[in-house]
């Protein structure tokens, strides 16, 4: 292919646009919101979740990674969520989902609210997408 003034004038504007505005280029990608890897680990951290409030255990242990398959038996992740809502009440809602990175680990964390108290939510996921850490912690008592 021969290379035309008109080719030339093409990628030189371009080039030109791009190191003029790559600003607005990353505001409007800020503005779009969190990225499709993002949503899908809240989506993965809710659905976790889920299962575990219908006394599903099959479906996160299946997600695990080796360690924690070593450390916490299905049996002992079946009791988890009953002992938290026998402590805090019934489940009532999940809020306020917030993603944070760590290295090779992509944290979710939420709000999960029971009739008495809200408690932190918090699963890690590895590299390869399996649950690398499951947590539930306090975190205020409601008034």
């Amino acid at each position: 292919m021969k290379v035309t003034y008109h080719h030339l004038f093409i990628i030189v504007f371009a080039n030109i646009i791009c190191l003029l505005f790559p600003q607005n280029i990353n505001a409007q990608l800020k503005q779009m919101g969190p990225s499709s890897s993002e949503k899908l680990a809240i989506q993965a951290g809710q659905q976790v979740l889920d299962s575990l409030r219908k006394g599903n255990t099959t479906y996160p242990y299946s997600q695990f990674d080796k360690q924690m398959k070593e450390t916490l038996t299905e049996e002992q992740l079946a009791q988890v969520f009953t002992a938290i809502e026998q402590k805090c009440g019934k489940y009532q809602s999940a809020e306020n989902w917030q993603i944070t990175k760590n290295g090779i680990y992509v944290i979710v964390t939420s709000q999960v609210n029971f009739e008495l108290t809200s408690i932190q939510y918090l699963i890690t996921f590895n590299i390869d997408d399996l649950i690398a850490g499951l947590y539930f912690k306090p975190l205020s008592d409601k008034k």
